[in-house]
């Protein structure tokens, strides 16, 4: 009789045990989920936002650089000059080319990607139509012609500067957006999780109530 006492007493401790142990995992397992998602959502925010958005600036940057390379070049009209900015603009080419290959291996949502292919439309064309004959008639010391050639670029300037633009402030945007995603997810998993710590309290104190009793019944009350 006393060893089934003994064994029943021993299941209750055990599933007793075994009930918070596995509230304590399921808790412990959706901190740590929700710790990894965290850190998903940051990377995602790093690599496709804060990164396309530095990559961008520096295009911009560039282009627009290469367009007071060229203006200058043409103001001066000395061939040292022109050799010397064109040099720089050959450079800027190549990192700008350089910084938009690299932009765009990102990940890239359908509205991005329309954007994007329209900034990529209206550089090229401001590089090969708008710099092309500019920066041959420099290299031929055509001053006159350059200079006539540089409407051209004013005109196709803008549509790429437009574009641009609202690239990057599309990459602010889906930044913000997404930055709010991430906060409102933390912000569940943490009440999921006090709520499971909560719960694993008032089990962990019912149970301790329970065992006392169910003990007391198994074993006999304590002498006096």
């Amino acid at each position: 009789m006393q060893t089934s006492r003994q064994m029943t007493v021993a299941r209750r401790l055990t599933l007793a045990f075994g009930l918070l142990i596995l509230l304590t995992l399921i808790v412990a397992g959706l901190g740590a989920w929700g710790m990894r998602q965290g850190q998903l959502a940051l990377h995602t925010v790093y690599e496709d936002r804060a990164v396309p958005l530095e990559q961008l600036g520096a295009i911009n940057y560039l282009m627009t650089r290469n367009r007071v390379l060229v203006m200058d070049a043409t103001m001066e009209a000395s061939p040292d000059v022109a050799q010397k900015r064109l040099k720089e603009f050959e450079d800027n080419i190549k990192a700008s080319q350089k910084n938009w290959e690299a932009y765009a291996a990102t990940a890239m949502t359908p509205d991005e990607a329309a954007l994007a292919k329209a900034v990529d439309q209206a550089r090229s064309a401001l590089v090969q139509e708008g710099y092309g004959p500019v920066v041959a008639a420099l290299a031929a010391a055509r001053y006159a012609e350059a200079q006539t050639a540089l409407k051209r670029v004013s005109v196709l300037n803008r549509p790429f500067a437009e574009s641009i633009t609202k690239l990057i402030e599309l990459q602010v945007h889906v930044a913000e957006a997404e930055f709010k995603a991430a906060v409102d997810h933390g912000r569940n998993v943490n009440l999921a999780s006090g709520l499971l710590i909560s719960l694993a309290v008032l089990a962990g104190i019912g149970i301790g109530l329970t065992m006392t009793r169910s003990l007391t019944r198994a074993l006999g009350a304590e002498p006096t």
